[in-house]
């Protein structure tokens, strides 16, 4: 019981201070410095961004030869930033790769497009499956298709409103084995875009890395390759089945992705 009581009075007397602190102050001013009820968090030591730190010796002042350093420090060598990065994938829908791979990106195949040697990549390095090239039809219809065209062919609604002709996807320089036909170059053109000559900026075609991820990139180049097949392909050339549903959308107004083999 004595102790309840105790408690009791003690919170009363912590009640009133309060009280009276807050009255005090309300209202009124005074010269001299405000309260500090935790002075430990108001004035504890700290380094702040573009200071120097004493702590860590780099650099020797040249008047007074005291030695010193960065107060903002490098990651440790092998740490990955996980969350911070997962975090910004996560907050605007980019196909970000979280994983430590697709955050230190060491493999320069994939994350680059050129081999140890410096030079392109030949083929895709990844694998390709239907989910794949659906994955680059998406991205294409929403980056590439204003200009491209939904074919590759250049003509899009913009393209065809520019002030020079866009090349097309289906040119023999684009192609395996052409000047420009390496997967590494056109990803690397996604990727970075195309600069106007001499280096000029701002570039003749902007990059797309802040729209599409290294992997989307791919997915593009994939549905390119597929863009080019159909271009040589022919209606007989597909099976039965293939050939039916194609044949039907042509019927019904519909635009297939090959030509008919009708054409002059």
């Amino acid at each position: 019981m004595a102790r309840t009581n105790t408690m009791k009075a003690a919170l009363t007397l912590f009640a009133v201070a309060c009280v009276a602190a807050s009255g005090g102050c309300r209202g009124e001013r005074s010269n001299k410095p405000p309260r500090q009820i935790l002075p430990d968090m108001d004035d504890q030591p700290k380094y702040k961004a573009q200071t120097a730190s004493h702590f860590f010796k780099e650099f020797e002042d040249a008047e007074s030869g005291e030695m010193y350093g960065r107060s903002m420090r490098q990651p440790v060598a092998g740490t990955v930033p996980f969350g911070h990065y997962a975090e910004i994938g996560a907050s605007d829908g980019f196909d970000f790769d979280a994983t430590r791979e697709g955050i230190t990106k060491e493999d320069a195949r994939f994350y680059e497009g050129k081999n140890a040697d410096g030079s392109w990549v030949k083929y895709i390095p990844a694998t390709v499956d239907a989910e794949f090239i659906a994955l680059g039809r998406e991205n294409f219809g929403i980056y590439c298709l204003p200009c491209h065209g939904a074919l590759g062919d250049g003509a899009g609604t913009v393209g065809i409103r520019w002030s020079y002709a866009l090349p097309s996807w289906h040119q023999d320089q684009y192609r395996h084995g052409g000047e420009k036909g390496d997967d590494g170059y056109i990803f690397s053109v996604i990727r970075h875009g195309v600069p106007n000559p001499g280096g000029a900026y701002p570039l003749k075609m902007p990059t797309y890395a802040a729209k599409v991820s290294e992997r989307e990139s791919w997915a593009i180049v994939a549905y390119l390759r597929v863009l080019q097949a159909a271009h040589e392909s022919n209606i007989n050339d597909l099976p039965d089945r293939d050939r039916a549903d194609l044949l039907r959308q042509l019927n019904q107004g519909g635009t297939p992705a090959a030509n008919t083999g009708n054409e002059s």
